[in-house]
C-alpha cells in the first residue's frame, strides 16, 4: 500500500522497502528525507491501512471518512518509528508541513 516501492527506488543507498496494505484503495503522494536520512512518506487510504503487518509494532489506521491521509516515518535502516492518520481535509496542510519540517530537520 502506502510505501510500495519507497524508499528503495528514491533514496540513495537505501537497500530496503516496506509495504502496507488495507481494505480499500491507497496511494503514495510524496516522500521526503531529512538530513539524518529519516524517511517520511505521506499518502491517502480508504478503509483500514496496516503498517508492519505481523510485526511486534504493527499499526492499524482506520479512515474516519471516505478516505484519510497517512504519514509514516522510518529510520535510514527501514525501521518504522511513526504511523498516523489525519482526516483528508488536512492533506494540503500536511504536505506543506512535511516539506517545512524536513527542510528544518
Amino acid at each position: 500500500m502506502l510505501e510500495r516501492c519507497f524508499p528503495a527506488c528514491s533514496l540513495p543507498g537505501a537497500d530496503w522497502t516496506r509495504n502496507a496494505g488495507g481494505t480499500g484503495w491507497d496511494i503514495v503522494n510524496d516522500m521526503a528525507t531529512t538530513v539524518n536520512s529519516s524517511v517520511f512518506i505521506v499518502g491517502g487510504f480508504q478503509g483500514t491501512a496496516i503498517f508492519g503487518a505481523g510485526e511486534a509494532n504493527e499499526t492499524s489506521l482506520a479512515a474516519v471518512g471516505d478516505f484519510d491521509v497517512a504519514l509514516a516515518r522510518y529510520t535510514d535502516k527501514g525501521v518504522r518509528t511513526r504511523a498516523e492518520s489525519f482526516h483528508r481535509l488536512f492533506v494540503r496542510i500536511l504536505r506543506r508541513s512535511l516539506r517545512s519540517c524536513v527542510l528544518s530537520s
